[in-house]
Parts: C-alpha cells; sequence; structure tokens
C-alpha cells in the first residue's frame, strides 16, 4: 500500500510541481543517513504566496456562534494546526482543530492538493471545543499519533495504526483530561527514550462569564478579617488576594498544568507538582501547584545540557515560569537573575540561535500595538506593576511588550527586544522563528489579530458608565472587532530586524489569525506555513523563496524515532553556523512538521552534525547544497564529553565587603509628575585614594540621605578592613566625592550635598573634611553650591598656578527640570577652597553627569569635558589663568545631543592623544534610535497650565499624525497635565492629535530640549575634530553610568569597564536591566571585543553607578570597586592578568593630577597615553597611581608630561614592577 501511494506522489510532484525525472528525486542511500535532490523553483525575491481554497481543497472553517463565546469568551482564544506526514507517504499532512464542529485531517496529495481524510482516518472529535494539536510518535512504532486538548475536555491522543488511522485512547491523559487545556509539548524528559507530555492549562471558563459584575465587585468578594484579607466563598475557588504596602489586589487563578510520564506505550501517568519533579530556585520541591494562565508551553534545551528545559507561558498576571530539567524527569526553577523581566500576557515563545553564536535565544509575544494610534488607545485589563524600592533586583516584572531574551552562554539572558526592533506586534498568537529568505539568519513569523478589541480604552471607558444589567454577558459585543494583518520581520544579522510590508505575503488580509505551524508542503526542502484563523479557512503560504538550501529530517531509534530534542548544526557555505533543535508540539496550540530547513550559501561542501537527545553525535560530510538528508541515529558515535560544560577560567573573583548603599524611599514625581526618571537615585560616588596616608589606597562610598559616608581602609597585605562610617551624618544626598591626597597634612576628602529630597528644597552645599592621621574625619569647609542640586566633582589645576581646584556639576534645578543648572568652580588657595562668583562659563552649561578634567590638544593647559543630559558632551578648552572657552561646536560635538551619564579620557587607538568615551542611554528601551529613526527626541518645557510649576512633556515625532506626539499615555499625562484633558475627550482623539493641537498655543510659549544620539559612544581625538563611534553593541543594550578606563588584561590596550542599568523610572516604562557590568577589551586601534561574564568574572544585576579602579593590593593588576544604587557594592579583585608596571607621580608631594604618561617600546613604539585624573567617569575617583600594562614588548623608557607642559623621560630598569617619579 505504501509503495503504491509513493509512486502516486512521484506522478503527483513530476505534474504540479514541475519537476524533473522521477529518478533525480529517488532516495541515494548512505551508511549514516540517506538523501534525495531536491527541485528548487520559485522567485528571487523571498516570501511566501496564500494558496487558496480553491487551490488547495483546504477549506474548512473554524468557527464559532456568538452564543458560545458570551457564555465562553475563552472559545475565542482560537484553535491550532499540526503539520506532519500521518499516512508514510513522505508528504506532510495537516490536522486542523476547531471549536465547532468536527476538527479535519487533510492528506496531501502533492501539488498542493489535498484531501478531507478525517472519517476514515477517526479524528473528528465532533464531541469537544478543540484548541490545541500536536504530532508525535508517543508509542514509538515509527508513525506519528495525534494528541488533541480541549476547553473543558476531553484531551486525547489518537493511536496511529500507520495507515493513517487512528484510534481514540481518552483516557491516556489521565486525571486532568477535562480542564481548560491549550497548548501541548512533548519530549524525553526523563531520559528513557519515550516522549513524556506536558499540557498547559487556562481555565475552563472564568469568573467574569460566571457571575454578574455586582457579585463578584472587589467588595462583596475580599474582605478583612483581623491583619488580613480573605476571599469569601465561592469565589475562594477562584481568586488569591495578595497586599503590597498599601495595596490589596485579587487576581483570578487559572488552573494547574498537566505533567504526564509515558510508560513507552503512549499511556502517561500525571505527575505531582508537589512531589518532587518541580523543584524552585533553591532546589526546594514545590509546595503548591501553581494556578496559572498557560497559553504555550514548549520543552527546549535552552542551557546547552542536552536535556529539555521547559517554557510555562501564562496569561494576565501569572508568572511566566522556566524549568531547567535534569534529563531524569526532574525540573528546578531557573535562579531568579537569569531572566531580568517578562512579558506582560505571554502568548506564545519561539526559540532560536536568532544571533549564530551557538546557543539558544527566546522571543515571547504580548499585544503592544507598533501603530501609534492603536497603541494609545490599548488600556489593558486589571494591572497591578510590581511597586519595587531602590535595591530591588532580583524580583522580575512583567511588561505589556515583546521580549527577546539573548542567550549571554553562562546561564543568563539580556533581554533586547526594544534594541532588537521586535517588541511590538499587535494581539500577536502563533510565533516562529523561519530563515525565509535563506540567508543564514532566522527571521520571525507572528500570527495576529482578535474578535474584539478587548483593550479598546473608550469602549472601557464607555462600559464604565453603562449599567450591566441582564445583558452584562453581552458587554464583549461593544468592542470593535480587530482584524490584523499578520507580521514578518526580517533579521538583519546585526542583532536587530526589520519589518516586512505584509508580512512577505502573510500578511496578505487583515483577519484573526491564532495556530501557526511549519511544513515543507511541496517538498522542495524549503517550509512552508500553515495558520489557523477564526471563523474562516485556515491560510496555506507556499515559500516561493529560490536560495539554496540544506533540508535535514531525523530517523530515531525506539521508541524516539524523529529524534525529538535532537541538535542539527550545518556548517558551512560561508554562512554562520545554523543550529535547530528538534521539537513536537511547543507552539501556540500546535506543532509543525519535524523537518528543518537551512539556508546553503555558495558552497558545495558543507557538514551536518546532530547531537542526538539520547547522547550520540552523527556527522555527515560533504554535504551539498538542494537535497534532503534524512540522519540516521543508528550510526551515532558516543559523546565523551560535554561542549558547554567547559567553564573559562575568569579574569576577576568577587571580594565580598559586607556594605549595602544607603538609598531611602523618596517621591521625585510629586513636583513633577511627568519626570521621565527619578532625580534621587544616581548614587552612590565611589573614590580610591590614600585616604590615611600610610601609601596605599583606601576606598570612600556615598550614601544616601540621612547617611554617613563609608571608609574601607587598606590594611596593607592586599585587604580592606570592615566598612566604618565616618564625618558627619547626611541631610541629603551625597553626591561626587573626590580627594586631594597630601603626604604630611593628611588628605582632603570633598563630598557633594543634594539639597533636592528636602522638604523644601534646601541649597546644595560641597562639604570638605581633613582626614587625620589616626583616620577620623573633620569638615573644615562648607561651601556653598546655590540653588541647583550638586552631582559630579572632579579636581584639576583649572588656573594654572600649581595646586587643585574643584569643578562641582550642577545635575538639575529641583522642581524646574529641564532648566540648565549651574556649575561651580571652587578655587584652592593654599588647601582653601573658595566660591568663584564670577565664573561665566560654567554658570548654566546644561544638567551635567558627569565630569572629566585633561589636556585634550597638548597646549599645557587643562580642558574641561561634561557629560550632560538632553545635551551634548561639551568641551571647553582652557586659556590658562582660569579661563576657558566653549569649544564643543568646533569640535563637532554639538550634534550630538544625548542624556550623557559618564564621561572618561584614554588613549583607545594609541596615537598619544586623549579621547573621550561617554555612557548614554542605549539603544534598548522605548524610546529607540533617534539618529536611525531621523527625528529628534524632545522635552518640552513651560508652565503650561499656568499653575506656576514647571510642567515637562516627553515628545517623539510620529509620521502617521504628522507631528509630535506626547511618549505617555493619556492616563499619565492628564494626570500630570490636567490641561490635556479638557481639550483631548477620548483616547482615539488622543492617539490621532499632536502636541500643538493637545496643549495649543501655550506649548510655544514654551520650549524643548530634545535628544538626537542615544548610543554610548567613543569619540576618538584627531588631529582635526574628533571622529564619532558608537561602542560595541552590547554596550548599547541598557543604560550605561561610571567607568574605568585601563588595562585590565595587561595586554598593553587600554579596555573599558561600563556600570549600567537604570530601574529608577515611571510605571509604564520598562526598566533598563539588560546589563551587568561590561567589560570592553580595545585592540589599540580604536574598537572594542565584548568579554563575557563568564571570562570576566563580573556580573552585576543592580543598578550600577559609580565604577573606579585600583591595585588595591598592590599585585601590578587592576582591581576595580562598583556600586550600586540601593544595594550591595561589589569588589573585584583581578586575579588573573599578567602583572603591570605601577607608577606614582609626585608634585610637592601629593599626586601629578592631570599628568600624562606613556610607556616606550622602541624609538618609534609607543603604548597608549594614560592620564593621572581625580574624579572622573560617572561620580567615581580611581587611583592615582597608575598600572600600565606591558603588553608583548620590552619597555625601556616611561614618558611625562606634567600638567603644565613640562615634559621628562625616565629609564626603566629590566623586570621593574614599581616606579615612582618625584618633581619637587
Amino acid at each position: 500500500m505504501n509503495l503504491l501511494r509513493a509512486c502516486l506522489s512521484a506522478a503527483i510532484l513530476l505534474c504540479f510541481g514541475g519537476c524533473s525525472p522521477d529518478s533525480d528525486n529517488l532516495w541515494h542511500e548512505e551508511s549514516s543517513h540517506r538523501w534525495r535532490n531536491l527541485h528548487v523553483s520559485g522567485s528571487v525575491t523571498a516570501g511566501f504566496d496564500p494558496m487558496g481554497q480553491r487551490r488547495t481543497g483546504v477549506d474548512a472553517i473554524n468557527s464559532i456562534e456568538e452564543k458560545e463565546f458570551l457564555a465562553n469568551r475563552h472559545y475565542l482564544n482560537g484553535s491550532g494546526v499540526a503539520v506532519g506526514d500521518v499516512d508514510g507517504d513522505e508528504w506532510p499532512d495537516i490536522y486542523l482543530t476547531r471549536l465547532s464542529g468536527p476538527n479535519v485531517l487533510y492528506r496531501n496529495l502533492g501539488g498542493w492538493r489535498f484531501e478531507d481524510i478525517t472519517q476514515r482516518a477517526g479524528v473528528a472529535a465532533p464531541d469537544r471545543f478543540s484548541t490545541g494539536t500536536a504530532m508525535a510518535d508517543v508509542d514509538g512504532d515509527g508513525d506519528l499519533d495525534v494528541l488533541v486538548t480541549a476547553m473543558g475536555g476531553p484531551n486525547a491522543v489518537f493511536f496511529n495504526d500507520g495507515q493513517g488511522r487512528f484510534v481514540e485512547s481518552p483516557d491516556s491523559l489521565g486525571l486532568f483530561s477535562r480542564r481548560g487545556s491549550t497548548t501541548v509539548a512533548l519530549a524525553d524528559t526523563d531520559g528513557d527514550g519515550d516522549l513524556d507530555l506536558y499540557v498547559g492549562n487556562y481555565k475552563t471558563r472564568t469568573v467574569r462569564d460566571m457571575y454578574p459584575p455586582h457579585e463578584r465587585a472587589f467588595e462583596r468578594v475580599v474582605k478583612r478579617e483581623g491583619n488580613r484579607y480573605v476571599i469569601t466563598p465561592p469565589f475562594d475557588r477562584h481568586y488569591v488576594v495578595r497586599v503590597q504596602k498599601d495595596r490589596v489586589m485579587r487576581f483570578e487563578s487559572g488552573e494547574v498544568d498537566g505533567y504526564y510520564i509515558n510508560d513507552g506505550a503512549g499511556r502517561f501517568t500525571p505527575q505531582s507538582f508537589t512531589g518532587g519533579a518541580f523543584l524552585d530556585e533553591e532546589g526546594r520541591a514545590l509546595q503548591e501547584a501553581p494556578r496559572d494562565w498557560a497559553l504555550t508551553v514548549r520543552f527546549q534545551d535552552i542551557n546547552g545540557d542536552g536535556a529539555p528545559d521547559l517554557l510555562v507561558c501564562n496569561d494576565f498576571e501569572s508568572p511566566d515560569h522556566f524549568w531547567l530539567g535534569d534529563g531524569q524527569g526532574t525540573f528546578r526553577a531557573v535562579p531568579r537573575l537569569t531572566f531580568r523581566k517578562t512579558s506582560q500576557s505571554t502568548m506564545a515563545v519561539a526559540v532560536s540561535d536568532m544571533d549564530r553564536d551557538g546557543d539558544a535565544d527566546l522571543f515571547q509575544a504580548d499585544m503592544l500595538s507598533r501603530d501609534h494610534r492603536r497603541r494609545h488607545r490599548q488600556q489593558p485589563g486589571l494591572q497591578f506593576p510590581e511597586l519595587s524600592d531602590p535595591g530591588d533586583i532580583d524580583n522580575r516584572p512583567q511588561e505589556m511588550q515583546n521580549t527577546l531574551f539573548l542567550n549571554r552562554g553562562d546561564g543568563a539572558f539580556s533581554e533586547i527586544a526594544h534594541m532588537a526592533g521586535i517588541h511590538a506586534s499587535e494581539w500577536t498568537w502563533g510565533s516562529a522563528f523561519l530563515d525565509v529568505d535563506l540567508d543564514g539568519w532566522e527571521d520571525l513569523l507572528l500570527a495576529t489579530g482578535h474578535a474584539y478589541d478587548a483593550m479598546d480604552a473608550d469602549t472601557r471607558m464607555r462600559m464604565a458608565t453603562i449599567s450591566s444589567g441582564e445583558a452584562w454577558r453581552d458587554e464583549v459585543l461593544l468592542f470593535p472587532p480587530l482584524d490584523l494583518k499578520n507580521i514578518a520581520f526580517r533579521n538583519r544579522g546585526d542583532g536587530t530586524f526589520e519589518e516586512i510590508a505584509d508580512g512577505w505575503g502573510l500578511g496578505y488580509e487583515a483577519d484573526v489569525s491564532h495556530g501557526l505551524a511549519l511544513g515543507d508542503l511541496d517538498r522542495d526542502g524549503d517550509l512552508d506555513v500553515v495558520v489557523s484563523r477564526l471563523n474562516r479557512p485556515a491560510a496555506l503560504f507556499r515559500n516561493h523563496t529560490s536560495n539554496s538550501r540544506v533540508a535535514v529530517s531525523l530517523r530515531g531509534l525506539f521508541p524516539n524515532t524523529k529524534g525529538i530534542g535532537a541538535k542539527v548544526r550545518l556548517s558551512g557555505g560561508g554562512l554562520p553556523v545554523q543550529e535547530k533543535e528538534i521539537i513536537a508540539g511547543g507552539q501556540y496550540l500546535s506543532s509543525s512538521e519535524t523537518l528543518v530547513s537551512f539556508a546553503a550559501g555558495d558552497a558545495q561542501d558543507m557538514r551536518l552534525e546532530v547531537l542526538w537527545r539520547s547522547g550520540g553525535r552523527t556527522l555527515v560530510e560533504r554535504v551539498q547544497a538542494n537535497r534532503h538528508y534524512e540522519i540516521f541515529e543508528s550510526s551515532v558515535v558516543r559523546r565523551t564529553t560535554n561542549e558547554h560544560l567547559t567553564e573559562p577560567d575568569p579574569y576577576f573573583e568577587k571580594i565580598r565587603i559586607v556594605h549595602e548603599h544607603h538609598e531611602p524611599f523618596f517621591d521625585d514625581f510629586r513636583e513633577q509628575p511627568l519626570l521621565p526618571w527619578k532625580l534621587s537615585r544616581q548614587g552612590p560616588a565611589a573614590a580610591w585614594a590614600d585616604v590615611d596616608g600610610d601609601g596605599d589606597d583606601d576606598l570612600l562610598i556615598g550614601n544616601g540621605r540621612g547617611g554617613r559616608l563609608t571608609l574601607l581602609r587598606n590594611t596593607g597585605t592586599g585587604r580592606l578592613e570592615a566598612p566604618r562610617s565616618v564625618g558627619e551624618k547626611s541631610p541629603g544626598d551625597q553626591t561626587g566625592i573626590v580627594v586631594l591626597e597630601r603626604v604630611e597634612a593628611g588628605a582632603l576628602v570633598a563630598v557633594g550635598i543634594s539639597g533636592y529630597e528636602a522638604r523644601p528644597y534646601a541649597p546644595s552645599t560641597v562639604d570638605i573634611y581633613r582626614v587625620r592621621p589616626e583616620g577620623s574625619f573633620e569638615r573644615i569647609q562648607r561651601l556653598p553650591f546655590g540653588s541647583s542640586s550638586v552631582g559630579p566633582l572632579s579636581l584639576g589645576d583649572l588656573d594654572g598656578d600649581g595646586d587643585m581646584d574643584i569643578l562641582a556639576g550642577g545635575r538639575h534645578v529641583p522642581g524646574r527640570y529641564p532648566e540648565a543648572a549651574s556649575s561651580v568652580v571652587y578655587w584652592n588657595e593654599e588647601d582653601r577652597f573658595v566660591y568663584d562668583e564670577s565664573s561665566q562659563v560654567f554658570d548654566r552649561p546644561g544638567l551635567v553627569s558627569g565630569i572629566a578634567i585633561g589636556d585634550l590638544d597638548g597646549d599645557g593647559n587643562q580642558d574641561v569635558i561634561l557629560a550632560t543630559e538632553w545635551g551634548s558632551i561639551q568641551v571647553f578648552r582652557g586659556l590658562g589663568a582660569g579661563k576657558f572657552e566653549d569649544v564643543t561646536a568646533s569640535y563637532g560635538l554639538e550634534n550630538y545631543k544625548g542624556w550623557w551619564q559618564g564621561v572618561g579620557l584614554g588613549d583607545f587607538n594609541g596615537d598619544g592623544r586623549l579621547d573621550i568615551v561617554a555612557t548614554n542611554w542605549g539603544w534598548n528601551s522605548p524610546y529607540g534610535r533617534p539618529e536611525r529613526d531621523g527625528h529628534d527626541l524632545r522635552l518640552y518645557y513651560g508652565d503650561f497650565d499656568l499653575d506656576n510649576r514647571m510642567d515637562i512633556v516627553e515628545a517623539r515625532y510620529e509620521q502617521v499624525v504628522g507631528g509630535y506626539v506626547p511618549t505617555r499615555k493619556l492616563v499619565a499625562l492628564s494626570a500630570g497635565l490636567p490641561l490635556v484633558r479638557r481639550r483631548v475627550r477620548t483616547f482615539r482623539q488622543y492617539a490621532a492629535s499632536t502636541l500643538d493641537e493637545m496643549i495649543g498655543p501655550r506649548l510655544a510659549r514654551g520650549a524643548y530640549k530634545n535628544a538626537t544620539w542615544l548610543a554610548s559612544t567613543v569619540f576618538l581625538n584627531r588631529e582635526s575634530g574628533f571622529e564619532v563611534h558608537p561602542l560595541p553593541v552590547e554596550a548599547q543594550w541598557t543604560a550605561g553610568f561610571g567607568m574605568v578606563v585601563g588595562d585590565l588584561n595587561s595586554d598593553g590596550n587600554e579596555d573599558l569597564f561600563i556600570g549600567q542599568n537604570m530601574f529608577a523610572l515611571p510605571s509604564g516604562t520598562p526598566r533598563l536591566d539588560a546589563g551587568r557590568g561590561l567589560w570592553l577589551m580595545g585592540n589599540g586601534h580604536g574598537s572594542f571585543t565584548s568579554a563575557r561574564g563568564d571570562m570576566s568574572g563580573i556580573k552585576v544585576y543592580g543598578e550600577q553607578r559609580a565604577v573606579a579602579a585600583s591595585d588595591y593590593d598592590e599585585d601590578g593588576r587592576l582591581d576595580m570597586v562598583v556600586t550600586q544604587n540601593g544595594a550591595e557594592t561589589n569588589l573585584f579583585r583581578n586575579k588573573r592578568a599578567q602583572s603591570g608596571l605601577r607608577i606614582r607621580l609626585s608634585e610637592s608631594g601629593r599626586p601629578a593630577i592631570g599628568a600624562l604618561v606613556r610607556l616606550r617600546y622602541g624609538e618609534s613604539d609607543w603604548g597608549p597615553v594614560r592620564i593621572v585624573s581625580a574624579g572622573s567617569g560617572y561620580w567615581s575617583q580611581s587611583s592615582t597611581t597608575l598600572l600600565m600594562g606591558y603588553g608583548a614588548g620590552k619597555v625601556q623608557d616611561v614618558w611625562v608630561r606634567w600638567a603644565d607642559g613640562t615634559e621628562t623621560m625616565e629609564a626603566i630598569e629590566p623586570g621593574a614592577k614599581n616606579l615612582t617619579i618625584v618633581r619637587n
């Protein structure tokens, strides 16, 4: 019978596929595999052709009657599709689940013709509201069985007899078969070879469809009993109550999922969630089974150990779960810091090595619209954003957006959907990664739409004013329909995606699409698409790409006959290594064919490697393009090692110092409700200096309001003493710290004290402490700063008289953000500092976040570089005698306006000139990339509502509206600026209006600042100006703050280390948490390569602020401290770098701040220049003792240019480790 089918299939292929002779399509047997030629035809352009129902015969409609979904709205979540060869003729067939009426199985006849064989196959299942489906060989007999889930059950397995006829075994799914089941996933979870099963359960019916609104009103359901809140019966079966601070919240629970172990014959035994199969983050058995709203579940090896892990994607407030499998049937929750955030309502998950670095990246789909007008009409149902405090690090916020988790390769992921450009894709269901254009990079396909736009804010507002009455279930009919076009994003290969018009053909019409499955329906080696739709026939799409490809399927050993869990890799073809894992189920309500397709590029000699779930490995050499390979597990060679278990020896080790920054809560939004971020969460500062005069570096750390300075004294034996508080209790936030080391008189410590958090606002000051020999701190001056809030401090000889003056940056004007703040110079007069009331050049330079001082042009005068928010990197050229001129424009920097935070100096290309490096907001936020988008970001400010307070409105340009529009939603904007609500009546009007139309003539009476460049950037100092280069993409994943410039690996080139992250953002703005501290290794030519966290040994997950370096243990390696706002301070000791040369420059018993140092290896062979500084980066002071890496050469001399321009040369003794150069 099968032979006859094969002959018929070949004939059909000839007739409909335009093939070459029949013999060219036959299988060719090899020892480890077999192969056949693929007949490739199509278009030179990539994409899909819709194959209409008249052509295909696939005309089944997944319909649902109004009376049915009004009684149970969950039916509107749709049904799915499975693709696979059920009758053994090598043509993949299509199975569609349906809500009303029987499911349908279509047999593939070839040539894009299908016949309905449901009745003779026995898979109709007409007695249920079918939702999910999958095809898998659950009994190990070599053919595909069909699994079906249903809303309210019964779930079932249909066992295949090998001929495409099935027998239903309704009891095979055990106890949980009548819940509101959705997606199924299968994998060998316990290592016995057969496929075990996980069933995601949503809820059979929601409380909202069971009880009228007045019966389930909050005050009737939630009651207070003593000090606790309880849910009254019968609602205690449905709701849970949670209390967070002063909020009392109730959440409706979903249902418990099902996890089943296969006995090898397709009989499944349910496993208890509390019986040891599921463990929490600490490895303890769960005490309670999660009752969540599962939409998609998926088995996939995400940590590279060969065992299937489990991803559970949940709707509403139910958190997503990420379980790491041990391969023996037990799952453990990933550590809290593995994933920093998730989508709010996760509809689906897709997995791909999207950056081709060899590990699995994850995409989660949510409902955020990419269209401005629709996005600003979206108002989710009950949402309770988590209230976080300073120092909350291991929480996992849920955000209403798609999320893209980039695998770092060391057990952690960074979320980069905004930077990738795929954070929004409408109301999204099915999702899949597929290399559509066969360029070696996997693209993203998304199924979208919903029967009703249940997030339409105007409808929600209207419903709140209507009495429900008897027809309360009919309220859903008030919402407008939400037919949408499906979406495709093309992978550019650089970590970003571009949306393709009409979804490469998938979006040929607007509809409601749910399940999305892939399969090679025409057997040409690329994957076609089947989409299940609501109230319309399923849509079939032919992939017409003509680029060369390699198709791979597997023949596994009994009982895993399809090789589920195996990884297939293709290398060669001039393309990056491509890898796919074979899965069963795991797509929203759907399951794809187990064939994978790779781009072949230009080569005709490639290699395939299969890593089987059983632990074996198969290699196929000399792989040719445009062939389909079926690889046999019977040919495996056992793997003796696991390539993922080898861990690098990190450069740095963390030294515990038991210090935590004190940051009390402060409500920044009380005075200015529309601030873009909190201004109270900016610290702490850190400074390495010889505070106690004993010759080694001690560590000073700033504190928040009400705290004191923290001192960690150096014991001189390679350790720091326990932290102790010094100085006076601070009336405000301590900002910048700088230390003027004095050998005989004791160090002077300058500390900025902000008055921003006082009520009413208090003037800021700069306090000067003298450190006595025994280590006590005596305040000897309190210098006035003025009405601005003080920020960074830096020391430098600004007037050329040989002593160190202080420049204090004005961070902002309290209550008047973003008005320019004043910065202040304090002149040093015999170690007493004097406020310069006449300084005009630094009077109002902007909102200063960072300061660096150094001689950029080599004229012997110190120049000043400022990092400003809503401004550029400003350069003030020193003219001598305390005079400066603003040369920002002449250096070509005025147009790079950003939200600059830190600034530093270093010679990154080794040409002997100081370059500038500055940290910025990065590209991974809702603000996008203005330099690429072509329009600036704006912050309008003024007293728009005439109440004598500063109003601010963030805005961006929106093409579809034709002007600048607010970035905030209407509710948030009108709360901070009630004027808007008087001019804008509806959300629809708001979404279609420009800011001019909302505020009117008053907008023009205000002003605006703008941002045009958000990349953290290096500015290379050329003779004619600065050459601008964004730092590597890893530096753009999140906001950057502090930085260290130094040779961390002692290779002779200057490196960078950047402190990252920003959590202090208003509700509705996702926190910037993709950083862990970033080491960028310089190559000596101005470029950098990022070091992985497992190589650096540095993983800091909080809001990193100051970063400062010192060889505090004097072993010739550069160590670092990284502070965190409201959290633990991290000290990292460098243990791996080659020892370098310690250089200390001294003038009149003090460090030669402003001097430049350079190593000479030969007559014309020089290392990079390094500056001695005190106060740079972001609120940081690194050691004034320089640590210079030797590189590969032999150092002959040390060149010094002192701060006044005088140059000297000092010879180096062979093998020298320490050098002190004294200038009197």
